[in-house]
């Protein structure tokens, strides 16, 4: 196949009047909190058929859960006192999306003021070990449930969502 000079030219101008597609870069790129805050930023992008934010996610050591979000034009800088705190700071910028205040989200420095947030959650394991005084059927018809591993990680997730960072599990044994 040849392509001619003028042809390899005119592809060259053309990829450079294109805009740059945008994408959640994560600073390290193997943390599992950040991959997550950025499955997250993409996912409220495609929901609000907007084009996925110019936003770079990072690790300095600092407080512990603590976060920045720096703006400079249309280019989002989350910096985390640690991984947890970038995929807070991620969180924000995915809430932001969904609520469409993107465009309207200041600098800001960030910090939980509780530092361990849980849910006690009752299991019900089998028929034998009811949630506790339950007196409906409600945890016997979600017994299945609690056996599957989507379950638990649909759970997890929605606890990282709302910032929970802490599962206390009971059960009558």
């Amino acid at each position: 196949l040849m392509i001619h000079p003028p042809t390899i030219l005119s592809l060259i101008i053309l990829a450079l009047a294109l805009p740059a597609h945008a994408a959640v870069n994560r600073q390290p790129a193997d943390s599992a909190p950040l991959k997550f805050a950025a499955t997250e930023i993409e996912r409220a992008a495609k929901d609000a058929k907007q084009p996925v934010p110019d936003v770079t996610l990072s690790v300095t050591p600092d407080a512990a859960q603590s976060y920045r979000i720096e703006r400079e034009g249309a280019k989002v800088r989350v910096i985390g006192g640690d991984a947890a705190g970038a995929m807070y700071g991620g969180l924000d910028i995915a809430e932001a999306i969904r609520t469409d205040t993107l465009n309207t989200l200041k600098d800001s420095e960030n910090k939980p003021h509780i530092e361990k947030r849980g849910i006690k959650f009752n299991i019900p394991l089998d028929l034998r070990t009811p949630s506790y005084t339950d007196s409906s059927d409600a945890a016997q018809a979600n017994i299945p449930e609690v056996w599957e591993r989507e379950f638990w990680i649909d759970y997890l997730d929605a606890m990282a969502r709302h910032r929970y960072n802490v599962l206390s599990l009971w059960s009558l044994h």
